[in-house]
């Protein structure tokens, strides 16, 4: 009875597994035609790549990158062209002879170079599932080129992806909106921009603080991704909740975060606080991705000697962004009453756009978030970056505001003051 069970299930599996491999061949049949019909577009991106791509979001890639996008973009440019020169009409020769356009043999010696020169510029790939169109950028960006100067290939890119309104005004105003950003390999030589306002006195980064509130107030219209408030926080609190790992570690370090938060006006509630219906609010504070990698960045088992070794976790203060997510329903007991009140604290700043340095990237980004007005001057020594391949993808500039006695130094140190004897001798 067991061998008869066992072969019962045998031959149900085997035939299942016979139907899947069917469906398995079709599938890849089914793909393997859709990755033929691949179109390298290099030139109208709003007409000939984004009106029929339709794609929300694209990444930029740069010349001959090895990433493994690109090497699928290769092989499937590499079967395009083979599979073309097979399907060529035949002709004639001189002696009455059928024979291809272009053999086999000489196909499989010449793809290699022709794939890399028909891909030697900035390639825009679309976040889709089945990609039919890639565009390629032959304005000045090949390698030699990107190597030279890659911020202004990239402002060529950049020129012919958001080209003016007046050269093709119809087609620019129907298109679609998308998003562009470059992939890992463009973040080498210009990495993804942060701010980090500090000082040892939190007076001194409650002016930065001060001043974009003020700003945020007279702005008729804040940015989709404009924080709800900003704060300075000690670090020693957030670097507290950054070890914490068992819950009531946890829960102590959320404590001390949200009275922090209580004294910079933003409305939090003690954790486990009950309403006037009995229901218990629990608060819940994150912490960004961003403020967790300098924060691990700068711990003192991390730091390098040309960083910032004198900072001092437990005494500085830093101005960060929150964002109020408002009361979450529990995922595990949606019966139940408790609620949890979530904020999340992390750093301004973010991706670059095409030909923007990582500083201008980097202040664009804190007047987006926060409505401070970034002087460059404020930056206090070399920008901080981690060892590993992900850390260096992202860079992270210290700054000071001025306070009120550097401002007097530096007009009692100005030559008019000095020259028309109005300032001290």
């Amino acid at each position: 009875r067991g061998r008869g069970r066992g072969r019962g299930r045998g031959r149900g599996r085997g035939s299942r597994n016979a139907n899947f491999q069917s469906a398995s061949r079709g599938g890849r049949e089914f793909s393997t035609a859709r990755r033929k019909a691949l179109e390298i577009v290099t030139f109208d991106f709003q007409s000939s790549m984004h009106g029929p791509c339709g794609a929300a979001e694209y990444k930029v890639h740069r010349p001959l990158c090895d990433c493994k996008p690109m090497q699928a973009i290769r092989k499937r440019v590499e079967e395009t062209k083979v599979a073309t020169s097979q399907n060529k009409t035949p002709t004639n020769d001189h002696n009455g002879t059928t024979q291809d356009v272009t053999q086999e043999g000489d196909v499989n010696n010449t793809k290699e170079d022709a794939t890399v020169s028909s891909l030697d510029g900035l390639v825009v790939i679309p976040k889709i599932k089945f990609i039919s169109h890639i565009y390629v950028c032959q304005d000045r960006t090949d390698f030699k080129s990107f190597e030279v100067d890659p911020l202004a290939a990239e402002l060529r890119l950049r020129d012919q992806l958001y080209p003016l309104p007046s050269s093709s005004s119809a087609a620019s105003s129907s298109a679609k909106p998308f998003k562009l950003s470059g992939a890992s390999c463009m973040l080498e030589h210009e990495p993804n921009g942060f701010v980090c306002v500090l000082a040892s006195s939190k007076s001194v980064v409650d002016v930065a603080r001060d001043e974009a509130r003020q700003v945020c107030q007279t702005k008729p219209k804040l940015h989709s991704d404009h924080a709800h408030h900003v704060c300075t926080l000690p670090t020693g609190a957030l670097h507290a909740l950054l070890k914490a790992r068992s819950r009531s570690e946890v829960h102590h370090a959320t404590q001390i975060l949200a009275q922090h938060l209580n004294d910079e006006n933003v409305p939090t509630l003690s954790p486990k606080q009950e309403d006037e219906d009995g229901n218990k609010t629990d608060i819940s504070i994150e912490l960004g991705h961003h403020l967790r990698s300098l924060l691990y960045i700068q711990q003192p088992n991390r730091r390098s000697p040309n960083q910032r070794s004198e900072l001092n976790l437990s005494s500085e203060h830093w101005m960060t962004i929150v964002y109020d997510d408002g009361i979450i329903q529990p995922k595990r007991n949606k019966n139940s009453s408790n609620t949890t009140h979530k904020f999340v604290v992390d750093l301004p700043g973010g991706k670059r756009h095409l030909g923007e340095t990582s500083l201008k990237g980097a202040i664009r980004e804190t007047e987006e978030e926060c409505s401070l007005i970034v002087d460059e001057a404020w930056v206090k020594g070399p920008p901080v970056m981690g060892g590993t391949k992900d850390e260096r993808l992202n860079v992270f500039f210290m700054l000071q505001p001025p306070t009120q006695h550097d401002v007097v130094d530096d007009m009692t140190n100005d030559p008019f003051w000095t020259n028309t004897g109005l300032g001290p001798p």
